[in-house]
């Protein structure tokens, strides 16, 4: 399946929006008001009841005003509402006020080209748009410069599901940078074919304690959220139904992924992390699958492309096709993470195919618990000077704990009373020696042994953004 999708441009959407009034048709409102925030600010400087007087607002407003909407406010003559004013708040006057569209005459609820911007306790819904809720970016596109930088999108209520050209909430960079975005507190009612939070080039991002509901429907694409080049990023408290993969990252260096609670009825991948992940965390994380997945080389959590990297106190649940996969990384802690019912490994270490002759190296893997799998605990290839230890690898298929392919040397393994299938005799230091693996504890070693589907597995080229999915 191919989810390329690109950012396309404000202006082309506004025209789309104006000439082609079938390209998002009317969606169903949800009732949105028992779940509005209780509260609004006591304290404003403009109180808003129509479009008109909130693009009045909007074109007076100085910096550090707060504007709030009164009702819900029907957007149904302009293409957006554009805010190029630094230091702006847009609130509530009454619980349950927020913006809605009339079908297909906007674009986006909100255009944020400037600085400080914060969007609070509304009710956006979204589902008649062309393109999304909110837009923020750093650069040009089309006749438009955005100088969008910290912006703030906190305790909304966001309706993003139906036909739409781009993601929910997309906040981009196409110049130096956005950073010091928080999106905190949203719930988010998705559809298994909608997108929902997009950052490209955003640096210090947090997405915490948000719920994204509606995105269980099987042999759907959406993602409830994909961070690209988003430097020291925080995806954090967060609970969210996924119908590909859960969270995508990509170039994402010190990115902390931690207390999340995901559910998917059949996802390709769940958490994951690919190029450029060097200092990336995934800490306690819940990732849950009632249906298998269809990627034998992803899992519940994967991870590759970097050093340094942590995976610990994870609890991954369900039929993936391994519960943890993992490639071309050095120096990562995998730690205490329970891991059940995968299809394949609980843990695949180098679960597909390369050009490098090893890039498994220096990993540590610990008191981890893997069980229900349908092939082995844990299973090696492409790896050297790797540490097993104290790993619970009982229940699973046959009592195979570990596997380590042909392609592993030097690797050390201590462990239970399961068995380990060692066929590692590979010369990880290029001396014309081959270097054995270091097996010790209670189990019986075999080896010669072949198991079925042990090797690499392959499945149909994905892309995200135009990044290949891998």
């Amino acid at each position: 399946m191919n989810r390329a999708f690109g950012v396309t441009p404000l202006l082309l959407l506004t025209m789309v929006a104006c000439q082609d009034r079938s390209v998002a048709p009317m969606a169903v409102r949800p009732a949105f008001a028992a779940a509005a925030p209780a509260a609004c600010p006591a304290h404003v400087d403009f109180v808003v009841t129509d479009q008109a007087s909130l693009e009045s607002a909007v074109a007076s407003a100085q910096p550090n005003d707060t504007i709030a909407l009164s009702g819900m406010i029907e957007l149904t003559f302009s293409p957006q509402i554009f805010v190029e004013t630094d230091n702006l708040t847009f609130t509530c006057a009454t619980p349950g006020s927020g913006l809605r569209a009339a079908p297909a005459t906007v674009s986006w609820l909100f255009v944020l080209l400037s600085r400080h911007v914060t969007v609070e306790r509304l009710t956006l819904d979204a589902g008649n748009t062309v393109s999304g809720a909110v837009v923020a970016f750093n650069g040009v596109e089309g006749p438009f410069t955005g100088y969008a930088e910290d912006v703030r999108l906190v305790g909304n209520h966001v309706f993003c599901a139906g036909q739409h050209l781009e993601p929910c909430v997309s906040i981009r960079n196409d110049a130096a940078g956005v950073p010091g975005v928080v999106i905190s507190g949203n719930t988010f009612e998705a559809d298994a074919n909608q997108f929902t939070i997009f950052l490209v080039g955003v640096n210090d991002a947090r997405v915490e304690g948000n719920t994204i509901e509606g995105g269980l429907g099987l042999g759907g694409f959406s993602d409830p959220a994909i961070l690209i080049a988003v430097s020291r990023g925080r995806f954090t408290g967060n609970r969210a139904q996924c119908a590909d993969a859960c969270l995508f990252a990509a170039g994402s260096p010190g990115l902390v992924v931690a207390a999340n609670q995901f559910q998917t009825a059949g996802s390709s991948t769940g958490i994951h992390l690919q190029e450029g992940t060097d200092g990336d965390s995934v800490v306690g994380n819940t990732i849950v699958t009632t249906a298998p997945s269809f990627a034998p080389q992803f899992g519940g959590i994967r991870v590759r492309d970097g050093a340094n990297v942590v995976v610990t106190d994870n609890i991954v649940r369900g039929p993936w096709a391994n519960s943890i996969a993992l490639t071309d990384l050095t120096g990562a802690d995998v730690e205490r993470n329970s891991l059940q019912g995968a299809a394949r490994f609980g843990i695949g270490v180098a679960t597909e195919a390369s050009f490098l002759p090893i890039f498994m190296t220096d990993n540590t893997f610990r008191a981890n618990r893997a069980t229900g799998a349908g092939i082995a605990g844990i299973s090696g290839q492409l790896a050297c000077r790797n540490t097993f230890v104290g790993n619970d690898l009982r229940g699973n298929a046959g009592n195979v704990g570990l596997v380590l392919n042909e392609t592993t040397g030097a690797n050390t393994f201590a462990g239970n009373a399961t068995l380990v299938v060692d066929n590692g005799a590979f010369d990880c230091n290029g001396d014309g020696v081959n270097d054995p693996n270091i097996i010790s504890g209670p189990g019986m070693a075999r080896h010669g042994l072949q198991l079925g589907g042990v090797g690499s597995g392959t499945d149909t080229q994905r892309t995200v953004h135009g990044i290949l999915v891998k």
